[in-house]
């Protein structure tokens, strides 16, 4: 059997994957780069984090994000 996977262009921002990007992404993203062992990010979830896309998820994207909720900058990614 043969398996295929789908990859989904990111939305950038949108780190809980539903679609809209709020004040939510920040949280789950600030609790995963705290490493809060209660928080799952789906891969689509950490694509979708990396706002500077540098491979990293960490808090330049956490201030990307917060920056674009701000309305300081247009877009992500």
């Amino acid at each position: 059997t043969a398996t295929t996977t789908t990859t989904t262009a990111p939305l950038y921002g949108d780190v809980n994957v539903d679609g809209i990007v709020d004040i939510a992404d920040t949280v789950l993203l600030a609790r995963y780069i705290a490493q809060d062992p209660a928080v799952t990010v789906t891969e689509q979830g950490l694509q979708n984090a990396d706002c500077d896309p540098d491979g990293n998820i960490d808090s330049s994207d956490l201030t990307a994000i917060a920056r674009y909720l701000a309305h300081l900058v247009d877009k992500l990614g």
